[in-house]
Order: structure tokens, then sequence, then C-alpha cells
């Protein structure tokens, strides 16, 4: 009877406080996941910030090296073509002398 539906509904209390219990240890658990979720992300959008930055300063430098490689080139063709016509103007002086003799 009476008992008996008063400990039934004692032991559903207990029942209901215990998945109550369980609820609250699950959502803390995920609390804690999403925060250092939340964590993770953060620092990796930090570390995306930081690696584009790098990027464009190397991208500059790049940029920076190309024109430097190609002044180079240029002046080295320059100093090759100035070689060869010092070859070809002592080869003359030279020639010249040999005549001369």
């Amino acid at each position: 009877g009476l008992k008996d539906k008063i400990k039934a509904l004692e032991k559903d209390k207990e029942t209901k406080k215990s998945d109550a219990m369980a609820l609250k240890n699950t959502k803390d658990d995920l609390q804690k996941e999403l925060d250092a979720s939340n964590e993770a992300y953060a620092n990796l959008k930090n570390r995306v910030k930081v690696v584009a930055t790098e990027l464009k300063e190397r991208r500059t430098e790049c940029r920076t090296l190309t024109v430097q490689v190609t002044t180079l080139t240029e002046s080295n063709e320059l100093l090759k073509t100035q070689i060869i016509n010092l070859e070809t103007q002592i080869a003359q002086d030279k020639q010249i002398q040999g005549d001369n003799k």
C-alpha cells in the first residue's frame, strides 16, 4: 500500500538525484572540453597570424632578392662583355706589335 508507494517514490527520487548528478558531471566534463577547445582555437588563430606575418615578410624578401639577382645578372653580363672587349683589344694590340717588328 502506502508504504510501498512511499518507498517507490523515495527510490525514484534517489534515482533522479543520481541521474541529475551524472548529468552535472557530464556537463562539467563537456565544459572542460569546450574550454580546452576554445584555448586550442585561440592558440591556432594566433599562430595563423604569426605565420601570415612571416609569409608576408618572406614575400617581401623574395621580391628584394629577385631584384638583386636581376641587377647582379645584368652586372655580370656587362662585366663579361667588358672582358671580351678587353681580350679582343689585347689580341689586336699584340697583333699590331707583332706586325711592327
